[in-house]
């Protein structure tokens, strides 16, 4: 059976929630993972994959370009 999980991660930038994260993917066998953030940049995505590689996971990401006045999902 293949189990897939997406989760919109909000301050999944900080080292402990990354962690928190990957022990939950191995805790529930999760085969495939959609993480959506949109302050994720470039380093963290690599950080990430860094940390989930360990346990066995392959990451691939998709980082959109941001412009100066591009805040996200922040509307304020």
């Amino acid at each position: 059976m293949i189990s897939i999980m997406t989760w919109n991660v909000h301050r999944l930038k900080h080292t402990d929630k990354m962690n928190d994260a990957i022990l939950m993917m191995k805790k529930k066998n999760v085969c495939l993972v959609v993480l959506s953030e949109t302050h994720f940049d470039n380093s963290d995505c690599s950080e990430f994959s860094r940390r989930a590689e360990k346990i066995g996971y392959k990451c691939f990401h998709i980082t959109r370009l941001m412009k100066r006045s591009d805040h996200g999902s922040d509307h304020g």
